[in-house]
């Protein structure tokens, strides 16, 4: 038996709308995967919002040419809100070719918005930090970034942001969440 034509149309035109089902679902499937990834992406992007306004670099200012560059740190937070637990860890060498010493975390309870300054201190490993023009203003000179000694440099922002979350900024800028375990 070979069935009639009107029977064949209708195993044809269910056929072609099985066919064009299976293609929808994987048109919608595949829109679907690209939704979920951007949306991935933009959660990622608003997790790591204000941690990526955190930064840390080395920095010193000019002095009589008989005595040494002075140590300093600049602390970043250009974010809307505080960041807490700050940890800045550092190195210095006193030329490019020197092996740098590690140097004595800075650390600060709480980082307002702002740029803060903290320069090195006989007593202790650093000063209190301030404000970056409270600092210039005490040491009659602007504050220069140290870009040319790989040995003297920030190599480590820890923090926690305003969300609880821990969050690493290494010497490359690279931002590494922490677990809580894991702060250094």
């Amino acid at each position: 038996m070979m069935g009639t034509v009107p029977e064949w149309i209708s195993v044809l035109v269910a056929a072609a709308a099985l066919i064009a089902a299976v293609w929808a679902g994987l048109t919608s499937k595949r829109l679907f995967d690209v939704e979920r990834k951007r949306d991935e992406v933009a959660l990622d992007r608003r997790e790591k919002e204000q941690a990526s306004e955190i930064a840390a670099w080395s920095v010193t200012y000019d002095t009589p040419a008989d005595q040494p560059s002075p140590k300093g740190l600049l602390i970043h937070n250009s974010s809307n809100a505080p960041v807490f637990d700050v940890k800045v860890l550092s190195t210095y060498s006193k030329t490019k070719r020197d092996t740098p010493e590690t140097q004595k975390p800075l650390t600060m309870s709480v980082l307002t918005p702002g740029d803060y300054a903290a320069i090195e201190d006989d007593k202790f490993p650093w000063k209190f930090p301030e404000t970056q023009s409270r600092v210039e203003e005490k040491v009659h000179s602007r504050l220069r970034p140290v870009t040319n000694n790989p040995g003297w440099m920030a190599t480590g922002i820890a923090f926690v942001d305003s969300y609880g979350t821990s969050w690493l900024r290494d010497e490359r800028g690279q931002l590494l969440r922490l677990e809580k375990e894991e702060t250094p």
